[in-house]
């Protein structure tokens, strides 16, 4: 079966019905409930910025690697594998070093593709 990513789920060609429901439930969203959404996104990538800088990038996935590591007292074999872990995010996303998606641009772009509406 094949299978097809988007923002990190996993949908599979037998989902299509479900799918369909689903778009249709939330195209039928209200302007507020839009602006909310797009409110919430904001949040989320705002959160992955650990180095404020208004881009997320393979930085900020270092970073955060480098926070749980911390904040867990991980041993080296484990820190080693969540560091792996993270960094294989980053990865999907296409960050390598250099790269820099805005947090703004970003966090507009996802909500349409989320709510469904095609814009």
């Amino acid at each position: 079966m094949k299978a097809t990513y988007r923002l990190g789920c996993n949908y599979s060609s037998s989902s299509d019905k479900a799918i369909t429901r689903h778009r249709s439930t939330m195209s039928s969203f209200t302007e507020k409930q839009r602006a909310y959404h797009l409110l919430k996104m904001r949040t989320r990538f705002n959160r992955l910025d650990l180095n404020h800088d208004g881009f997320i990038s393979r930085e900020d996935y270092e970073l955060m690697a480098t926070k749980v590591q911390e904040c867990g007292k991980l041993n080296a074999e484990d820190a080693e594998s969540t560091r792996n872990a993270i960094m294989t995010v980053a990865d999907a996303f296409d960050l390598k070093p250099g790269v820099k998606i805005p947090v703004e641009e970003e966090a507009r772009k996802t909500n349409p593709r989320i709510l469904c509406d095609g814009t």
